[in-house]
């Protein structure tokens, strides 16, 4: 355990206090499990601070005795890693803390039975949770499939929203993670809560091809063109190979309508 030592010093010829020189104990920092871990069968000579999340109130609080019962984990849905025994707020509003508080516990350590514990005493306080930042990994399957966005580290709790955009010639089909399909939707959202490595899947569109039968047309060996819609654009028809009268066309992404 470190010490401190903190003196008192004259200043501009007055002087100092009488007090000159006091140790105070700087005390250790645990984790939940770390003080699960640390407690023994008899009480621990010092005391300690152990930082984490309330996950369940044990006993309500009292207002007879001024002291509340609660579990800790060191992460929100950790379970019943500690148990903060009998402990007094310092400021006395926050004796309704709650599931999902971040609490800062002061005391002697135990393990009664098999409970690791705070012994009867204890403080608390509720204090800032420590930032967890998550890292979202996305990608393309294949990669000239499309474009993705939206990777990049968030907060813990944070809506993440990521879009996948077909290229030309491609079509959107899923997100994946570990090969396993998590949405259909390009524009997949969800809370960060861990760290993810997203893929984007697309496959190639297959080519819509229209026909033109010549002979229909009164024509024989001609020259053909369709012209689309949305944009404008004209695209010279072939003929299909072994055919006389048989005209085809690809039709281009995005055009609705078409004339010959």
């Amino acid at each position: 355990t470190a010490t401190t030592t903190v003196k008192a010093v004259a200043y501009d010829g007055e002087k100092a206090s009488d007090i000159i020189s006091k140790t105070f104990k700087q005390l250790q920092v645990l984790t939940c499990e770390e003080a699960a871990e640390l407690c023994a069968a008899t009480e621990s000579a010092d005391k300690y601070v152990i930082r984490g999340y309330v996950t369940n109130i044990a006993t309500a609080w009292s207002d007879q005795y001024s002291n509340i019962s609660f579990w800790m984990a060191d992460t929100k849905d950790g379970g019943k890693v500690f148990e903060a025994f009998r402990v007094q707020p310092i400021i006395a509003a926050e004796k309704s803390v709650k599931v999902g508080d971040y609490v800062e516990v002061i005391g002697k350590i135990v393990l009664y039975g098999t409970t690791p514990e705070t012994t009867q005493g204890g403080t608390y306080t509720i204090i800032p949770a420590p930032v967890v930042n998550h890292n979202i990994a996305v990608s393309a399957n294949p990669a000239e499939g499309g474009v993705v966005t939206g990777g990049r580290e968030y907060e813990e709790g944070a809506t993440a929203t990521l879009t996948a955009t077909a290229n030309e010639g491609y079509e959107f089909v899923n997100w994946t993670e570990n090969e396993v399909e998590v949405s259909t939707d390009a524009e997949y959202t969800f809370e960060v809560l861990a760290d993810r490595a997203l893929v984007a899947n697309f496959k190639e569109v297959e080519p819509v091809k229209l026909y033109l039968n010549a002979k229909d047309w009164g024509y024989g060996d001609a020259r053909f063109a369709a012209y689309f819609f949305d944009p404008a654009k004209w695209v010279d028809m072939t003929k299909v190979e072994g055919e006389t009268y048989i005209y085809e066309v690809e039709v281009p992404a995005g055009y609705t309508q078409v004339i010959f």
